[in-house]
């Protein structure tokens, strides 16, 4: 585990109160409960982590007791987490039950985002984001535009180097 401290996110939807935690960068573990009753926990080192209700850590070190598997009704949604390529969480969303919420997770259209908690990095972050929208546009276009053309460039690099090899 990591020493960063947990991210927590809120959201009141529909009557219910949604709330994500993480903890960790690299091996980060997700939990998600509604209206304090833990729906799902996983642990991942993906970048977007989808929990559906009943996803469970099993066999794990950090496996709380109240990660126990409860009745829970599954008309609750989906909930995606976003992190970083450095492992900092960025965003939490969850997906309404109606339509399909696992299918709208999976393609990350028609989500709501939580709230961070007040003062956390997560929080920061959006902040700086609301602050300098352009900048932040333009980075995530530079990022995309990197990892689709820094491979070709390599590609072609080492095809160069291995023709003028003797």
């Amino acid at each position: 585990m990591s020493d960063d401290p947990p991210q927590v996110w809120d959201l009141v939807a529909e009557g219910r109160r949604h709330r994500v935690e993480t903890t960790g960068s690299v091996s980060r573990t997700v939990r998600w409960s509604v209206d304090g009753q833990l729906v799902a926990a996983t642990k991942s080192s993906e970048d977007t982590v989808r929990l559906e209700p009943g996803d469970r850590l099993k066999g794990e070190d950090d496996v709380r007791p109240d990660d126990q598997p409860a009745a829970v009704e599954p008309d609750v949604g989906s909930v995606t987490v976003q992190f970083t390529a450095l492992g900092k969480p960025k965003r939490a969303t969850w997906y309404p039950p109606a339509g399909g919420a696992a299918v709208r997770a999976a393609l990350g259209t028609g989500g709501i985002d939580l709230e961070p908690e007040t003062g956390s990095p997560a929080a920061l972050r959006e902040e700086r984001i609301r602050q300098h929208p352009r900048r932040y546009a333009v980075l995530a276009v530079a990022g995309g535009v990197a990892k689709v053309v820094l491979p070709l460039l390599l590609g072609l690099l080492a095809v160069r180097l291995t023709v003028a090899l003797p």
